[in-house]
């Protein structure tokens, strides 16, 4: 399936999905990071990793072995001005945002063309 992905924070439901079909792309959703978690992406064959967001949390997500799995992370909600600035120092990850003006705003700044529009 092409641009359709699950992401859940049930392990049992992604685990029988996966049964289901080996095509559909998952993704494992937490609140924290936890070492077992990498051990469910490689049993899922997942391949996003979906964690709220907050700094002390980020700084413990290891980028290295996630890309080495082939597993894409996404950070989310990004909704806060000092948020966005810290991603764009992380190209990589993927970002969920509920501010998706102000989001471009300051991380695409070249793509916007009314500046007023988006208020910061």
């Amino acid at each position: 399936m092409q641009d359709v992905f699950v992401i859940s924070s049930n392990h049992h439901s992604l685990a029988r999905l996966r049964i289901l079909s080996k095509q559909i792309e998952l993704g494992l959703l937490t609140n924290t990071p936890n070492p077992h978690d990498f051990l469910l992406l490689r049993e899922l064959y997942a391949s996003y990793y979906a964690i709220h967001f907050d700094f002390e949390t980020f700084h413990t997500l290891d980028l290295t072995t996630l890309q080495k799995m082939g597993v894409q992370p996404i950070i989310g909600p990004v909704n806060t001005i000092e948020k966005m600035k810290f991603m764009q120092q992380h190209p990589e990850v993927l970002v969920t945002t509920t501010e998706l003006e102000k989001y471009q705003a300051i991380c695409y700044p070249k793509t916007i063309t009314d500046w007023q529009k988006v208020g910061i």
